[in-house]
């Protein structure tokens, strides 16, 4: 019988910013990790004072050991908890690489040179096991190129694994192929960087910089020409290009800071030269003035300014596109696009900025339009379906809609007939769609998903993730049991109920508490368990930022106490009825469980907790005391455990 494929033991080669973090990641999910890199080139004037040996041990291992500490150190570490670096083992190329037999992955992510990588992966094929997945880090540099440095059997095991940075908070790995990699090797990855490392997968074709890279930095630039050519302040274009497009709260320009004008400009110029010209020249090339700032070394929140530059604590200058100087904050305001912000469908809301009259709506459409039309194109060359686009711009973006699922909120059909009439180009596979009367991305039938794959012509059912339950299908099923504004009750199957909350910020209320008695009644009554979670598409989002205190500052204030230590008793009531139901009561307590909400997960019998977690009692610091039974819960799980 052959034996099961695992991962226990793993390889990172190179120590910089990402294989420290991929390395902290493995580890966290408890894998025995080997961090290796070069050996520093000569002993510095320090070392030589010192006494320090060319052989020395913590001399040749100096780099792997610096990217260990470095993540040991950070206050945004890879690591879950420090004692996971215990299970990693610093090392060298020179010395070290006969611990490759032993492992069963291996993963290089050195630096982005072609070159250097195949000169390492030479030396690697003389201790591989035969076994091992062997894979790399690119970010963009073709597979089949660095595969040429490999033996034939070696290509077979050969994948790419791409992740996001931050490694332990960016959720998208991209799962790259090549021609010669076996089926089930592809298989197992996937699966394995899915389940034991806890990231949303998609698989990408061997073209240059995948999928979320390809899509997201070609819109990216798209949007800054197009804000060149319309004459907008870099101020304007994030006033839009942030929550009112379903964006991140650092919209375009403060991201593009994050990330760094040389890793954007890196991305551009190697895809700029690995596809056509047509496409080079619409979604590659940078405007004039990002290559100046590039020049003066204005990188963004690596060096002292990029698009943003901080002048105190609370100023901000902002770059001029025509001067390449910093100026002071002054754009145009939008009352359309601030009245639009109440609006919680994220669908609707890009749907009402894309339809304003003004400069900010021309704007937001023309780049909606843009985008769109590129995702669409490359939909079969980089990836086989419009979910893994969707996906890897929600997971390594940010996006709260992929651009597929924001195109079907604008209006396929309406949006299509706007772009021809302004003369753009719609790709011929979005016209034969609308041929055949399909009128949207996606589709819901019998409270299950389907989407359009434009290969078959037709709609496919959303693939389903046997281990994972997504109470939004649940909800088109029709399984939801009991609501009210704030929370809801879901037949999970089984015997098993979930209370799920909906509130902002799942902050908790009386409605709330009404539905988890009920909850209990059901589940005491009918079934076997309950289950207190939701699913948000934030990362990582809110389990429960705590109750509701206005309630309570309000009925202060108007002196009504009587209704405050009602509400207080209600919900030490519920607390201790999840604490000794009968039934087994679970919470999955992620992102941010405050004050109540760490009090409803403290009084449920076991917690399922995500791994990044923001947990606390933290209505002390502004002078009130647990009200829900917080101060008796913690003190007895601390004694537990």
């Amino acid at each position: 019988m052959k034996k099961k494929r695992e991962i226990k033991r793993a390889a990172v080669l190179g120590a910089g910013v990402m294989g420290s973090q991929i390395a902290a990641h493995l580890a966290s999910a408890g894998i025995e990790v080997c961090l290796l890199d070069i050996v520093p080139p000569k002993l510095t004037e320090e070392d030589q004072k010192k006494g320090v040996k060319i052989e020395d041990k913590a001399f040749r291992n100096r780099f792997a050991q610096k990217g260990l500490d470095g993540q040991l150190k950070s206050k945004q570490s890879g690591f879950m908890t420090k004692s996971d670096g215990e299970r990693v083992r610093v090392g060298n190329f020179e010395d070290n690489l006969d611990w490759l037999k032993g492992c069963d992955f291996i993963l290089e992510a050195v630096v982005e040179d072609l070159k250097i990588k195949k000169d390492l992966f030479a030396k690697v094929k003389k201790y591989w096991n035969g076994e091992a997945v062997v894979a790399t880090n690119t970010s963009g540099i073709p597979l089949k190129q660095i595969a040429s440095a490999l033996n034939p059997e070696m290509q077979k095991y050969f994948i790419g694994i791409h992740f996001f940075n931050p490694v332990r908070y960016m959720h998208l790995c991209e799962v790259i192929p090549w021609a010669k990699t076996k089926k089930d090797v592809v298989e197992f990855m996937a699966e394995f960087v899915e389940r034991e490392l806890g990231k949303g997968v998609v698989l990408a074709k061997d073209t240059p910089n995948f999928v979320a890279n390809r899509v997201g930095v070609g819109g990216l630039i798209y949007a800054m020409k197009t804000m060149v050519e319309m004459g907008l302040r870099i101020e304007e274009v994030d006033s839009v290009m942030g929550p009112p497009m379903g964006r991140p709260k650092s919209a375009m320009f403060r991201t593009a800071d994050m990330v760094g004008l040389d890793t954007l400009v890196h991305i551009a110029h190697n895809t700029a030269a690995a596809v056509s010209k047509e496409e080079a020249e619409q979604y590659f090339t940078l405007p004039a003035f990002i290559e100046k700032m590039v020049e003066k070394k204005l990188l963004g929140n690596k060096t002292d300014g990029g698009f943003y530059k901080r002048i105190d604590k609370k100023t901000f200058k902002v770059i001029d596109p025509k001067s390449c100087d910093y100026v002071d904050q002054g754009g145009a305001k939008s009352d359309k696009l601030g009245l639009l912000m109440f609006e919680k469908d994220v669908g609707k809301r890009i749907k009402g900025v894309v339809n304003m009259d003004d400069k900010f709506g021309k704007f937001a459409w023309k780049v909606f339009a843009g985008s769109s039309i590129y995702a669409a194109e490359k939909v079969g060359e980089i990836c086989n379906t419009i979910l893994d686009i969707d996906n890897g711009m929600k997971w390594g973006f940010n996006f709260e809609l992929g651009p597929f699922e924001a195109w079907d909120a604008v209006g396929l059909k309406e949006s299509v007939a706007r772009m021809k009439a302004e003369g753009m180009k719609v790709p011929r596979k979005i016209e034969e769609m609308l041929a055949k009367k399909k009128t949207s991305f996606y589709i819901s039938k019998g409270g299950k998903r389907f989407y359009y794959d434009f290969k078959k012509k037709n709609y496919l059912p959303v693939p389903e993730n046997p281990h994972i339950i997504v109470l939004r299908d649940l909800k088109a099923q029709k399984k939801v049991v009991a609501s009210c504004p704030t929370a809801s009750i879901i037949d999970l199957g089984d015997g098993v109920y979930c209370v799920e909350f909906h509130s902002t910020m799942n902050a908790l209320d009386s409605d709330m508490w009404k539905m988890m008695n009920q909850a209990l009644d059901l589940a005491e009554q009918k079934g076997v368990g309950l289950v207190i979670g939701n699913q948000t598409n934030e990362l990582p989002g809110a389990f429960s930022a705590g109750a509701n205190i206005n309630v309570i500052l309000q009925g202060a204030k108007s002196g009504q106490f009587d209704m405050i230590e009602k509400e207080v008793k209600t919900f030490q009531d519920l607390n201790l009825r999840l604490y000794y139901s009968p039934v087994p009561v679970v919470a999955t307590p992620h992102g941010l469980t405050l004050g109540g909400g760490a009090e409803v997960s403290m009084s449920c019998n076991k917690l399922v907790a995500a791994a990044d977690l923001y947990m606390g009692l933290v209505e002390v610091g502004v002078g009130l005391i647990p009200g829900g039974g917080g101060t008796m819960l913690l003190l007895r799980n601390w004694q537990m455990n």
